[in-house]
């Protein structure tokens, strides 16, 4: 298989990916069984995005893409099957999020501060860390941003895709079930993940 430019294509190869769903210009992998899509003009590869998990990388997203030229790292766009490749992007952030690692074990009382810190209520107080060690961990590369709104006289923080797709770490320390249409994207406060999410992610990776 070759690009528009007579340039081979090949397993691993690096491609340039046009990422319509966010307008943004991405990197990701030719597949090894990238020959099985090719039409007759030898334009469609098929792409692998990963993800990073610990010292393994593993594929969360698979795209039919129409190669639309470019050397050394092809530019590439999405075919025809946008629409199917978008319904498996939700099926694979589902997916995620019930395979999701749980974090509480690792919630511990000295990381919350007033009015949560001493409560019965082993996830009161731990919105925000548990939301920011899952997105720093794996929910980023799913395409999740932290969002934020007021849910029973308290803030709260989880985390959201584009198509509203929530994952919420700490939903069950609530009474009835955030109405999550009143939240907004907000970003966290810190760039890197915050001492307090550091030490939880230490945790959970030691157990």
């Amino acid at each position: 298989m070759v690009d528009k430019n007579n340039q081979p294509l090949v397993a691993g190869q690096n491609v340039t990916w046009i990422d319509r769903q966010r307008n943004q210009i991405r990197r990701a992998t030719v597949d090894a069984d990238s020959q099985k899509w090719a039409d007759d003009g030898h334009d469609l590869l098929t792409i692998n995005v990963t993800m990073k998990t610990g010292v393994d990388r593993r594929v969360i997203s698979r795209f039919a893409v129409r190669v639309i030229g470019g050397k050394g790292s092809p530019l590439v766009r999405m075919a025809d099957n946008e629409k199917t490749d978008a319904r498996l992007i939700r099926r694979e952030r589902m997916k995620a999020i019930r395979t999701a690692p749980d974090l509480t074990p690792f919630l511990t009382d000295d990381l919350r501060r007033a009015p949560w810190k001493g409560s019965d209520n082993v996830l009161a107080g731990h919105c925000y860390v548990a939301a920011e060690v899952h997105f720093h961990m794996w929910a980023k590369k799913f395409g999740f941003t932290p969002h934020f709104l007021r849910w029973e006289g308290a803030p709260h923080w989880y985390l959201q895709d584009a198509t509203g797709l929530v994952l919420d770490p700490t939903a069950d320390q609530f009474a009835s079930k955030p109405d999550y249409k009143q939240g907004k994207g907000k970003g966290f406060l810190t760039k890197q993940a915050s001492k307090r999410a550091q030490v939880v992610y230490t945790k959970f990776m030691a157990a």
